[in-house]
């Protein structure tokens, strides 16, 4: 709430500079005015603190200039964050005026205060929760606003991040505001000795729940995240007494890889892959005209028929539940996917939840009315989570079949033995007095994303503008929807790798437009922007045929793999720079749901209009804004490319000819 003026006739020509200065740095074990980083080797220490500040033309009184302060813990070493702001006004001599200025002039806007805890002794805003790795914390501040009683005829113009304001008021001619902000972190085990405070910094909720619901008003589909050493992330299906049942979002990452064309296994996953046993948005199962990530068997046997009838343990009709952890054995007679459900049940106790059973989906809950599929129709609706993935349910339709959902809408049964389409998607149930109190519900600050005018989320056209507002502005074209995400590719190169071009790196950049017919943006032979694809063949074997985990044919696979993301090295390629933009576009507040580069068949389908035949790519249109590498291999030696003048064909992974344009996949609900 502002504060009135009382006196509207105590300002003239009033003259407001804002100036948003940022003192403080990162710390490591020790806290100075320097930064020391892995001081005696003893862990990673990487907090990054991030300010966005959208600059708008002009400055009204009762405007919010929207701005946000964050850090992002990564690093594996666990930190505290605290922010403090100073005022200040100087009239044009440079005397200070700050006591004689009506209070509230300018108003900073807190949010979140309720993950906030003003310190009156030091005067700093303590984060209340602990800042684990690969976590965010939430912004003190949404932005500044001029008091909206200062004049109606106020004018403003603005020079980057300062902005001079006057009024016809009588009063201070001349005066300056300026705002000074403190950003600081240390190691958390440290906060109170080198802070010298008694300030309570505290374990993070457990649970993230929609805004407004709490553990009593979760509705059908709702998002229930648990806060671990990774997010998990569930979708409400209903109250059992005083139990929550919720449904995994994705399908765990385990089991198989198979390739679309002939359903050729490709692969499988290791205990060594990151994220295994964990979901993945990755392991999707069955998905029309991709490959299949995370496909198992049901079982090794059909356990619940014992060769004439269904065994009584069972029940006594079909559709009848057969999930039984009796048979959780990874392999063997006794093999069944409760194995990786029990595995799964494990860790989440081990992020501190109480679970009072794991399981899978049954029949009876998926055809209830408020998820909607129907046995007799053989469908689920294809809106809504249900069909996120192709997964088991825990219940048999006879004595070899098991039912199961696609992601197209289909609901049928398959062979219990049958591993090349469904995936393990966990039913979890927790107590409501687990959630109870340690959960985070708060009004999240949407990331400003602007589309074209006439458009809405659901109605996104191919190369619609689609624009982040964050430290830059990073903008997209929309390709396609994925579901309920929103594919779309960046309008620019990254300004990363040779002869880069004036501006911030490693965001986009409209001058890194990568190799091209003007020989006069060559430096040295180097085009803006240009990097070798990657220093090594990996997607080969030694024979230089493609390795199974890549697929069987040429063109249509995809080999961009995170697996090689170092900057040099043997694991060098350009996912190194993509997954750095990811991180920078997370730390803008967008929820990423994946990063890559933009594959043969995306840039084939007719949408696009690449071609092979004619080695041709349309020169209308945002996809030759720039030379730049494709995430798909045309053989052995050459990754696919697509030339600003049109040119779409394969070249030489480590010549330094073509950009990197990450494609970036969102939620649909983040627009």
């Amino acid at each position: 709430m502002f504060k009135k003026i009382k006196n509207k006739k105590t300002m003239i020509a009033i003259i407001v500079s804002l100036f948003v200065v940022v003192v403080g740095t990162t710390y490591a074990l020790f806290f100075s005015n320097t930064s020391i980083a892995n001081l005696f080797s003893i862990g990673n220490y990487n907090v990054v603190t991030t300010e966005t500040f959208t600059s708008p033309a002009s400055w009204q009184p009762g405007q919010e200039i929207p701005k946000s302060i964050t850090a992002t813990n990564k690093g594996d070493i666990q930190a505290a964050f605290r922010v403090k702001y100073t005022e200040k006004w100087e009239d044009a001599s440079g005397n200070d005026i700050t006591s004689s200025v009506p209070n509230n002039t300018v108003t900073v806007n807190l949010i979140n205060t309720d993950q906030w805890t003003y310190n009156s002794t030091d005067g700093y805003y303590y984060y209340n929760y602990i800042l684990k790795p690969n976590r965010t914390s939430s912004s003190l501040i949404s932005g500044f606003t001029l008091n909206q009683d200062l004049a109606s005829n106020v004018s403003c113009n603005t020079s980057g991040n300062t902005y001079n304001c006057s009024s016809d008021l009588s009063g201070y001619a001349g005066a300056q505001y300026t705002i000074t902000f403190t950003k600081e972190t240390v190691v958390y085990s440290k906060y109170q000795t080198y802070w010298h405070t008694n300030q309570s910094i505290v374990e993070p909720p457990l649970y993230t729940l929609p805004y407004g619901r709490t553990e009593s008003n979760l509705q059908v589909g709702d998002e229930i995240c648990v806060n671990g050493d990774t997010t998990e992330c569930f979708n409400f299906i209903r109250y059992d007494g005083n139990n929550i049942v919720m449904l995994a979002e994705y399908n765990l990452k385990v089991g198989n890889i198979y390739n679309s064309a002939g359903n050729t296994k490709t692969g499988e996953y290791s205990s060594s892959d990151t994220g295994y046993g964990l979901q993945s948005n990755e392991a999707l199962g069955l998905v029309s005209g991709q490959n299949r990530y995370g496909t198992i068997a049901f079982s090794g046997t059909n356990y619940w028929y014992d060769g004439s009838v269904l065994k009584s343990k069972y029940g006594s009709t079909y559709p009848v539940d057969v999930y039984d952890t009796d048979y959780s054995d990874a392999s063997g007679t006794n093999y069944s996917v409760a194995y990786y459900v029990e595995n799964y049940k494990s860790t989440l106790e081990n992020y501190g939840l109480t679970v009072q059973s794991a399981r899978l989906l049954t029949y009876s809950e998926a055809t209830d009315s408020s998820i909607g599929c129907n046995g007799s129709s053989y469908s689920c609706p294809t809106t809504g989570f249900i069909t996120n993935t192709t997964f088991w349910l825990g219940s048999a339709r006879s004595n070899n079949g098991v039912w199961y959902v696609i992601t197209d809408g289909y609901f049928r049964s398959n062979t219990f033995s049958y591993g090349t389409s469904s995936g393990v998607r966990p039913v979890i149930v927790v107590g409501k007095s687990d959630v109870s109190g340690n959960y985070d519900n708060a009004e999240r600050e949407p990331v400003p994303i602007t589309i074209p005018s006439s458009r809405t989320k659901d109605n996104l056209q191919l190369g619609d503008e689609i624009c982040v507002e964050g430290d830059t502005t990073e903008c997209f074209n929309f390709i396609r929807y994925d579901g309920d995400n929103v594919v779309m590719l960046s309008k620019y190169n990254l300004n990363v790798g040779n002869n880069i071009q004036p501006g911030a790196e490693e965001v986009q950049n409209s001058l890194a437009i990568g190799h091209n017919s003007d020989s006069s943006t060559s430096v040295n032979g180097y085009y803006p922007a240009t990097v070798a694809f990657s220093r090594k063949k990996y997607w080969v074997d030694e024979s230089g045929n493609l390795k199974s985990k890549y697929g069987s044919a040429w063109n249509t696979n995809n080999i961009y793999d995170t697996d090689y993301n170092e900057v040099s090295g043997n694991n060098y390629s350009v996912a190194y720079y993509v997954e750095d933009y990811k991180d920078t576009l997370e730390s803008y507040g967008l929820t990423v749901q994946s990063a890559r580069l933009l594959t043969y068949s995306e840039a084939t389908d007719s949408s696009i209009g690449c071609s092979k035949t004619s080695w041709s790519c349309p020169t209308t249109g945002f996809i030759t804004n720039t030379s730049f590498w494709l995430g798909s291999a045309g053989d052995g030696s050459y990754a696919w490319y697509v030339f600003s003048d049109g040119e779409f064909s394969y070249g030489g992974l480590i010549g330094d000819y073509f950009g990197v344009r990450p494609v970036i996949v969102i939620s649909k609900s983040d627009i």
